[in-house]
């Protein structure tokens, strides 16, 4: 297992770059789900709304709990939110050729970032308590079960998402595409999940940290 801090803190600085992609992310999100609303595509409009929502999340964790995140974590959200809407708009359809494992590059993505978050949580919890003690192959297990669990609860509520979707508006909101594409997108999560808790935790230090402060009381 890797030290605590990984390797983030060893990637030089660089400057605003980070921020200013990650604001025209947000942009090119705010545009998809524009066009989406005027085409009338469903999927496409609702989903860009839910993921312009989630690129704002280190802004809210700075303003709720006085902590700047890293700005390569708000770049990383906003690439796996436009991936994702960018999906919507024909990627995610295409089951041969270039873009046939889309579905999967945008899964790994998002694992990734979830990843991160739940083994951000174990380090609060243990630093900020005298009691818990966690070694690093808990965590390790944990980032996989949370991945694991977190991905079936991802497919069951596509599912649902498509069905109620299609019965209400006629469009599926989230699209399932059988057995085996769930098998494939289940294991490319774990394999996401399993490279950040190996090299990736140190772009969560600055989570772990609001989480402490914030929410435990550290």
């Amino acid at each position: 297992m890797t030290p605590r801090s990984g390797f983030a803190e060893r990637l030089p600085t660089v400057g605003g770059l980070p921020t200013a992609g990650a604001r025209l992310l947000q942009l090119v999100i705010v545009v998809m789900t524009a066009y989406g609303a005027i085409s009338g595509r469903v999927g496409v409009a609702v989903n860009g709304v839910l993921s312009l929502g989630v690129t704002l999340v280190p802004a809210g964790v700075a303003w709720l709990f006085d902590h700047e995140i890293d700005p390569r974590l708000s770049l990383w959200i906003a690439v796996a939110a436009a991936i994702h809407v960018g999906g919507f708009l024909g990627p995610y359809d295409q089951q041969t050729g270039l873009l046939a494992s889309y579905d999967q590059v945008a899964h790994m993505v998002s694992a990734a970032f979830v990843a991160g978050v739940g083994y951000a949580v174990v380090e609060a919890v243990d630093e900020s308590s005298r009691r818990a003690e966690f070694p690093e192959e808990f965590r390790f297990v944990f980032t996989l079960a949370l991945v694991m669990a977190f991905g079936v609860a991802w497919e069951i509520g596509e599912f649902a998402a498509g069905a109620v979707g299609a019965a209400l508006t006629g469009t599926e909101v989230l699209v399932q595409y059988g057995v085996s594409d769930i098998v494939a997108d289940l294991t490319f999560n774990t394999i996401a999940a399993a490279a950040v808790a190996l090299w990736g935790t140190g772009y969560f230090d600055g989570v772990a940290a609001a989480f402490s402060r914030g929410v435990f009381g550290d």
